[in-house]
């Protein structure tokens, strides 16, 4: 980031193409402010930075990652592990259904692919990124299908949860002036009461 300089820094990317309607004198102003900005404060923000990382903070860091690094490290792990599935199952017992079940959506995975016509699963799920037939049209075809994956699910909530919340799940489309810049999904909930 803090290399390299000038109008080639990836700060410099918006001087790249100005809105039509400023003028190429106050382009100029801009771009010479910028770029000057970038190389007197940005890049030596950065630099100073990394130094920090490097020689003062790593140096004093934890020499591994992980929870289980810190003292008690194991039992505050499976602690969170029964707060956050709410069983006493062991986290290797967790583990191992985990790997359990990914092999068994990968078999179901395989079958579906092996009926579209392809031999593995690795060719299947290329075609998935690449084959303009299941991309959605427009951004009303995709709230129509994630609304219809609500409403198959909907009535199979209350076999699954024994108390269900008042609120509906809705879609919306992302505000068209963040679409750009946000996820492609994200879920608010709702207020308590």
């Amino acid at each position: 980031i803090a290399t390299p300089a000038g109008k080639d820094s990836v700060y410099a990317s918006p001087l790249k193409q100005f809105p039509k309607n400023i003028s190429k004198a106050e382009q100029e102003r801009l771009s010479r402010e910028i770029l000057q900005a970038i190389d007197q404060n940005v890049r030596p923000a950065y630099q100073k930075l990394g130094t920090f990382i490097e020689k003062d903070y790593l140096p004093h860091g934890r020499q591994h990652e992980g929870i289980w690094s810190l003292p008690n490290g194991d039992e505050l792990y499976r602690f969170y592990v029964e707060n956050n599935t709410t069983t006493s199952e062991s986290p290797e017992n967790i583990h191992q259904l985990g790997l359990k079940e990914v092999a068994r959506i990968e078999a179901e995975m395989l079958k579906i692919a092996k009926a579209q016509g392809f031999n593995d699963l690795k060719s299947f799920q290329q075609s998935l990124k690449t084959n303009p037939a299941v991309f959605a049209k427009s951004r009303e075809e995709i709230l129509e299908i994630y609304r219809g994956y609500i409403a198959q699910m909907q009535p199979e909530l209350p076999k699954l949860f024994g108390l269900l919340p008042k609120n509906k799940v809705e879609v919306l489309p992302v505000e068209q002036y963040r679409e750009k810049e946000a996820a492609g999904a994200e879920y608010h909930q709702g207020t308590p009461d």
